[in-house]
């Protein structure tokens, strides 16, 4: 049986977030801030037929043959 995908590697993305409110923060408790934490996985895929061969030709059509998804 062959497997066509193999993890790469994997990293993490750390975005801060703050909140737009309509008015000045008057205090440093005013101002509202968060992270969102992404964790991406990448990949190799190997092309066979059927699924495989889908994700070749949206790779291949693509910017520098990647996408996300």
């Amino acid at each position: 049986m062959n497997h066509p995908f193999t993890i790469a590697w994997s990293d993490e993305e750390q975005e801060e977030v703050i909140s737009d409110q309509e008015s000045l923060p008057k205090a440093q408790n005013d101002v509202l801030a968060y992270s969102i934490s992404h964790q991406n996985i990448y990949f190799v895929i190997r092309r066979y037929t059927g699924f495989t061969n889908k994700l070749y030709k949206k790779a291949a059509a693509s910017p520098g043959g990647r996408f996300t998804t």
